[in-house]
């Protein structure tokens, strides 16, 4: 089954946004290489939940997202266009991580999937 696995939300200002997530949450910031990008630890491993990520804003319209993991990212974005979806995002690889694409859903919610695989190149 596909699942919820990492949440993404925009920043235009990630420092004054570390501070408030980690004041009121007690989140955890990790930079990623140095791109503008920050993994976010939202709690105990051990417990339910899920961690996330925040992004530097890189345009007006960029709203929060939901990431889902996918078994094959290419089988999945032919379903969203055949039932109705758009892909906003096409595929783009991440050395060594695997696989990422944003669509919208026929709602207009705009959803990330990931295909991981560590031989993406």
């Amino acid at each position: 089954m596909n699942r919820v696995v990492n949440f993404d939300f925009p920043t235009d200002q990630p420092e004054r946004a570390k501070e408030f997530f980690t004041d009121i949450f007690g989140w955890k910031f990790k930079e990623w290489l140095n791109e503008d990008y920050w993994l976010v630890e939202t709690g105990d491993k051990i417990k339910r939940g899920i961690n996330g990520s925040m992004i530097k804003r890189r345009h007006p319209d960029q709203k929060p997202t939901v990431m889902i993991q996918v078994e094959n990212i290419d089988i999945t974005l032919k379903k969203v266009i055949d039932e109705g979806g758009l892909v906003v995002f096409p595929k783009r690889t991440i050395p060594k991580v695997g696989y990422m694409a944003y669509f919208n859903d026929p709602e207009g919610n705009t959803v990330c999937i990931m295909q991981f695989t560590t031989d993406a190149i």
